[in-house]
């Protein structure tokens, strides 16, 4: 809630456009550690139990960002990466996209775990765990 206005939406010449703060970059990786890490610890996983990271870019600099912080290299996001360079931030769904991404080109095989991660309006961000 204290984030609201930071990321979101709004109608301008019978058009929606995206609002997406500057900050957001610095503001990724707290939200998306607040997610996560509960979501690790309750299933018994750390983050090198983690084959595939289904995250949404946000952006060049968030994605970047994420990066660095979190300690994660190229080949962890080169899914969302590719995505993020192929078609660009496309709100909610550009999460699916790089999920579909790593189904094509990712290799799963049975057992895999993977996290996808999104981050939405009013600067949420969300968390699931996947099993291949």
């Amino acid at each position: 809630p204290e984030q609201i206005d930071k990321v979101g939406f709004e109608q301008r010449e019978g058009k929606l456009r995206i609002i997406l703060a500057a900050l957001i970059r610095d503001l990724a990786v707290p939200m998306i550690e607040r997610a996560l890490n509960p979501l690790l610890e309750r299933n018994g996983l750390t983050r090198g139990d983690i084959r595939f990271w289904v995250a949404h870019p946000g952006g060049r600099k968030v994605i970047d960002n994420v990066q660095k912080q979190m300690g994660l290299t190229d080949e962890q996001l080169r899914h969302s990466k590719t995505v993020m360079r192929n078609y660009g931030n496309m709100s909610s769904p550009t999460v699916m996209f790089v999920l579909d991404e790593v189904e094509r080109n990712g290799n799963p095989q049975a057992g895999d775990w993977g996290v996808m991660i999104a981050l939405g309006p009013g600067m949420a961000a969300e968390t699931a765990l996947l099993k291949w």
